[in-house]
């Protein structure tokens, strides 16, 4: 440390790292939150594999994700999630789907809605999903595949 000598006396310089330590904290702080918030819209899932179609790249920015969840354990269904909202199988689940679609797309008017299933999806699981999105008057849907090299 320097020491300077003024009139009053030796005065020693030195630096407050405090508000530095707390900006620090608050990027982790920050961070973490940013990194939850996105493992909850998109779930870990199987996803099909294309070799050589005519595909092109998903934009998530604006865009609705809804997961199909896959089976649970004793072949039950586990719904559909958006966001961190499930909803049931069930009409009044596929009810309340449609309610939280048609309220993302008054929020934003121009979002595109991603359809991410497992690879071994059965197809009577995605049909009332894709009704749901229909009845909800959504017409850009994209169904979210990765290339052979497992790249979205």
């Amino acid at each position: 440390m320097a020491t300077r000598v003024y009139q009053r006396g030796p005065v020693k310089v030195q630096a407050n790292l405090t508000p530095l330590i707390d900006v620090v904290f608050l990027l982790i702080t920050f961070f973490m939150l940013v990194a939850q918030i996105q493992r909850t819209r998109l779930e870990a899932l199987d996803l099909p594999r294309l070799s050589a179609a005519e595909t092109s790249k998903a934009v998530h920015d604006d865009s609705a994700v809804v997961n199909v969840l896959p089976l649970g354990p004793g072949g039950e269904s586990r719904g559909y999630r958006v966001g961190a909202r499930t909803f049931a199988e069930s009409p009044d689940g596929l009810g309340a789907l449609v309610d939280e679609l048609k309220r993302s797309m008054k929020q934003q008017p121009s979002a595109n809605v991603l359809v991410r299933a497992e690879r071994t999806e059965m197809y009577e699981r995605v049909h009332p999903l894709l009704a749901a999105i229909a009845q909800a008057g959504i017409t850009r849907v994209h169904v979210v595949t990765v290339d052979k090299d497992g790249a979205l």
